[in-house]
């Protein structure tokens, strides 16, 4: 009976702790327009101890599948086709950063802190939780 109880509180303990494995992360959402046709954005970003960027992935959203279907082909086209799966009327993008070395100007998410991710996507019309 003593192992029980003492197994038992070490197990709650455990939990105490570890605080039931919380991510440190944050998920940024926004609405916008391609084509005439509604979307949602959904940024989520993953971050280490140090609250610094560690990963980052995107989800849109389409109301339309027929667009969805059209964007989906055309993200394929990349170098970083196997990060991307398309289901219905949403887009996944993981590895946000890779697909994005694509373009010249684009800043790298990962390395940066939490406060420079949250402006930054403030300041391109997210909310962030």
């Amino acid at each position: 009976m003593k192992k029980l109880v003492i197994f038992l509180c070490c197990a709650v303990m455990l939990l105490v702790v570890t605080g039931c494995g919380k991510k440190n992360q944050v998920v940024c959402s926004k609405t916008a327009e391609e084509e005439g046709q509604k979307m949602t954005v959904e940024v989520t970003v993953d971050f280490d101890s140090s609250n610094k960027a560690t990963n980052a992935s995107m989800v849109y959203d389409f109301e339309d599948k027929t667009l969805t279907e059209t964007f989906c082909n055309l993200f394929k086209e990349s170098d970083q086709k196997d990060n991307i799966s398309c289901s219905g009327t949403k887009i996944t993008i993981k590895d946000l950063d890779a697909f994005e070395d694509e373009e010249e100007d684009t800043e790298k998410v990962v390395g940066q802190s939490k406060e420079e991710v949250l402006k930054a996507a403030e300041e391109e019309g997210f909310t962030c939780k």
